[in-house]
């Protein structure tokens, strides 16, 4: 097998291929243009429509012995991991437990591959339930908590409810044009620059406080009191 080492590698599902963006070409496309201006990266999206956590997983390590990446983003939906077709809370929280395992997972083959984790967060889709949203509220919040790099694009694009905001939606569960620059807008580009230390790199990108990610309708659990609920399987 050939190798091609690339700064910065992304894999995941249609969004981050840009799928529905004109010419294909979405927030990757356009991040891959401003890092190839301000630091001269060279960037690989092997992203693919339809893939869940499983099969990326598979992807990524592949690719990472492929193109030995400085900087790999992981760009997936929970809604591919089926959660928008849970009936009742407790599926989606099986639904939500799996697709958090799956990245921390995927997380550490990165890092054991010397180069930096980066993760897109989750994103709205526009036919999720009010259990559903709570569900990708509180996987957000995890994913923030735990200390790697959030592409933060849920407050990019969030109409409160869980729901594109008007005018960034192609379809119910991937982003039109602008949907897509609201992405891209909301990564800092410093997170990519040569030589930053861990713990700026520690941070999500945009501005995150949990308590706007939750509202009366839709309350976010305590991180803990979900820990200690028992597994559940999809019936």
């Amino acid at each position: 097998m050939s190798r091609t080492p690339v700064d910065i590698l992304v894999v995941g599902s249609s969004v981050a291929a840009g799928s529905v963006a004109s010419t294909n070409k979405g927030w990757v496309a356009l991040l891959a243009n401003a890092l190839a201006h301000k630091y001269a990266y060279s960037l690989v999206n092997e992203a693919q429509g339809g893939l869940n956590i499983e099969i990326t997983r598979e992807v990524l390590s592949f690719t990472l012995k492929r193109f030995q990446p400085r900087f790999v983003i992981i760009g997936l939906s929970l809604a591919n991991e089926g959660l928008p077709w849970t009936s009742n809370a407790k599926q989606a929280l099986q639904v939500s437990r799996n697709f958090e395992k799956g990245m921390k997972l995927m997380v550490s083959m990165v890092i054991a591959n010397n180069a930096q984790p980066v993760l897109g967060s989750v994103y709205p889709f526009d036919e999720y339930r009010d259990f559903h949203v709570k569900e990708l509220r509180r996987v957000h919040v995890a994913m923030i908590q735990w200390g790697w790099p959030v592409l933060n694009f849920l407050s990019a694009l969030d109409d409160g409810h869980g729901h594109w905001r008007v005018g960034t939606a192609a379809d119910a569960g991937h982003p039109n044009d602008a949907g897509h620059r609201a992405m891209f807008n909301a990564i800092d580009l410093s997170l990519f620059a040569p030589n930053v230390p861990a713990e700026q790199e520690s941070r999500a990108t945009g501005d995150v406080h949990v308590n706007s990610l939750c509202d009366e309708n839709v309350q976010c659990q305590d991180q803990q009191e979900l820990e200690d609920e028992p597994e559940f399987t999809i019936v």
